[in-house]
């Protein structure tokens, strides 16, 4: 009993620094992509404002397509720079999960099975919170993204508009939601990803067994 106890408190161990060093690179993962996500649109979002204003101020009038464009540019603009200081300054599930008091407590106590069964808890839920918003996320903006490429497209092919400024910006900006929809829906998150990973590493058991112990598992 004592070896089965020792063995099992240094399998407790290994499984706590495992789930320690998962969960670290995870965050890495999600941090990164985070912040270059939220880089990239808010860059892009200024630069569309900078030429949605550029359009504005050299249109002939506010009823023409140089306006309309320039309209659409600034909204989809402020939109983009919102969704990127948002992806800034906002932290993602995996992070959340490792500054959680379970957490700390298992880094400095890896051998504490309640500790372990907390994170895991935790981290099924962090995973499970980011599918969720990735799969809204998704869906908004393919739903965004259909509605504009629609709306161009009967102007351009079915009314008066034909292709101009105006028509074509709005056909650009619904191609551009539907592109980001499609990798938001397609794409898994670090913490899902992360999960998965840990579901398909280590699982043991030791078993009492006549004269000695069984160990069984996945190593």
């Amino acid at each position: 009993m004592l070896l089965a106890t020792f063995v099992s408190a240094t399998l407790l161990a290994a499984d706590g620094d495992s789930v320690v060093q998962q969960v670290d690179a995870a965050v890495a993962v999600e941090r990164r992509r985070r912040q270059m996500a939220g880089i990239l649109q808010t860059t892009t979002g200024g630069v569309r404002m900078i030429g949605g204003g550029a359009l504005l101020g050299t249109a002939p009038n506010l009823d023409g397509g140089r306006a309309r464009a320039g309209s659409v540019h600034l909204f989809a603009g402020g939109v983009s720079i919102g969704l990127g200081v948002f992806s800034l300054t906002h932290r993602g599930p995996m992070e959340q999960l490792q500054r959680s008091r379970s957490f700390q407590i298992l880094r400095v106590a890896p051998n504490s099975e309640v500790s372990i069964a907390a994170v895991q808890r935790a981290w099924t839920d962090a995973a499970r919170r980011a599918r969720r918003l990735r799969l809204i996320a998704g869906t908004t903006s393919l739903l965004a993204g259909s509605a504009l490429s629609v709306a161009a497209s009967v102007r351009i092919w079915g009314l008066d508009d034909g292709w101009n400024l105006h028509t074509s910006t709005v056909l650009f900006t619904g191609m551009l939601y539907i592109g980001r929809g499609v990798i938001n829906v397609i794409e898994k998150s670090p913490a899902e990803r992360s999960i998965m990973e840990n579901q398909r590493s280590r699982s043991w058991a030791i078993t009492p067994t006549f004269g000695g112990l069984s160990l069984s598992g996945r190593f």
